[in-house]
């Protein structure tokens, strides 16, 4: 949706629903993001009087043409629903970037309020969190070459987007584990939405070239007041994902590793909106060998394996291609080839067999003229009856332009084409979207701390 926030939400008309089931999330979901607030707590809180802490605030304020505010096909539209509208919005973020002797750390916070010229019933507000920790030089007090970074990412947004572009300045080892299993061309029609990802990456050396490595990755998605309600057979699936995975890897070169992970996902799911077939629990085993190439300037990685499915029984072949160049040149790219089993949560429960591709191109012509793009294609299979399918086609490209050192214009446009044959009769969805923003951005405010 261009520079509009996807995102946590402050205040909503359709925000009670929300709440209610939040206010039902099971307690080890608390337990554990409270761990890992103490956790980095513990890693800070002695280092920040020797850090450098800077603030990044920015405001912005835009407007779009939205031709499916729904994302329904108008079959399952009540009769007068007013799909398509023209949206305001106004909003602000803060990024904090935090370096000191003993860590590496961002977090970024933002939101906006977003008004209907025809659907003021839908007015809404939204927001995002996101943050990680590298904590190697931590940790190294404790473990010589041992490596550990956290990172936290909480999304609300009433109009959940179908793929992640990311940001192309965060670490690549900052990525949550699975952290797009929810973004993965699955787009569900609009219903207030709460989507947590916390993740844990380590790795610990054995000998000159060998190192052990693990991850923990705790995924949840919740879903709220739902306009329209389920006219038509619609259902949702709040969602709780916990993976881990463990495995050696291997040094070949400076430059060249190669990892054998075993990894493991366990689902559970219960749903959400009227009818049977209230709860679904799945387990998903995969065994893959992770090969790694990282230059100055470029980042290659390969992936192949096999993934089994339980209750289903039936084992899948997986693989992945991922490359990126360095996110300080003026050419950006980044491509993503994937194919993995994924959460289903709209229409059906349990697991996809999810096969993404997605291109992301960023080129700045000038120190004020910067150009973006990004193609996304998802075509998701449901495991226990591969006849039932998902396809997203989601294509968006924007022009920045910066009028002075604070102030920059942007223009954006984003189209998106959903073929669902998850229910009989299936759909298509088509969704235009295009606007401008005017964005603030205080580049230069820097807070020192500890001199």
């Amino acid at each position: 949706m261009g520079p509009v926030a996807y995102c946590l939400p402050i205040y909503s008309h359709t925000l009670k629903g929300s709440l209610v089931i939040q206010l039902g999330h099971r307690r080890y979901t608390e337990i554990w993001q409270l761990f890992v607030i103490v956790f980095i707590w513990g890693a800070l809180h002695q280092e920040f009087v020797h850090a450098e802490t800077t603030i990044f605030p920015s405001a912005f304020g835009s407007g779009r043409y939205d031709s499916n505010i729904f994302l329904r096909p108008p079959s399952l539209l009540p009769p007068g629903a007013q799909n398509s509208d023209f949206v305001g919005a106004v909003g602000g973020n803060v990024q904090l970037l935090h370096k000191s002797r003993d860590l590496d750390a961002s977090l970024s916070a933002g939101g906006d309020f977003n008004s209907y010229a025809l659907n003021s019933e839908l007015n809404f507000v939204t927001a995002r969190v996101n943050g990680y920790a590298v904590l190697d030089r931590w940790v190294e007090r404790f473990a010589k070459g041992l490596r550990l970074i956290v990172s936290e990412s909480f999304l609300y947004t009433p109009e959940t987007p179908g793929f992640l572009v990311g940001d192309p300045k965060a670490p690549v080892a900052a990525a949550p584990v699975a952290g797009d299993a929810f973004f993965r061309g699955v787009q569900n029609f609009r219903a207030n939405t709460f989507s947590n990802s916390t993740s844990v990456k380590a790795s610990y050396p054995l000998a000159r070239s060998l190192a052990v490595r693990g991850d923990y990755s705790f995924l949840t998605r919740r879903f709220g007041g739902i306009p329209l309600g389920t006219t038509g057979g619609v259902v949702f699936f709040n969602s709780t994902v916990h993976t881990w995975s463990a495995g050696p890897e291997f040094a070949l070169t400076p430059v060249d590793s190669i990892a054998l992970l075993f990894r493991q996902a366990l689902l559970d799911q219960d749903r959400t909106t009227g009818g049977s077939g209230g709860t679904r629990e799945t387990n998903v085993q995969t065994i893959s060998v992770d090969y790694t190439r990282v230059m100055p300037n470029w980042r290659f990685e390969l992936v192949g394996g096999a993934v089994l499915i339980e209750p289903a029984s039936e084992w899948f072949p997986i693989g992945s291609v991922s490359i990126s160049n360095n996110p300080e040149r003026s050419t950006v790219v980044r491509l993503n080839l994937s194919r993995r089993a994924a959460p289903s949560f709209f229409l059906q429960p349990g697991a996809l067999i999810s096969n993404v591709a997605q291109v992301v191109l960023t080129h700045r012509f000038s120190d004020r003229l910067t150009l973006r793009g990004n193609v996304g294609y998802a075509f998701n299979q449901l495991v226990v009856d591969t006849s039932k399918t998902i396809q997203n086609v989601t294509a968006g490209a924007g022009l920045n332009y910066e009028l002075t050192r604070t102030i920059a214009v942007d223009l954006f446009y984003t189209y998106t084409h959903i073929d669902n044959e998850f229910i009989t009769p299936g759909f298509q969805v088509s969704r235009n979207l295009v606007g401008f923003s005017l964005t603030a951005q205080w580049k230069d405010l820097g807070i020192k701390l500890g001199e």
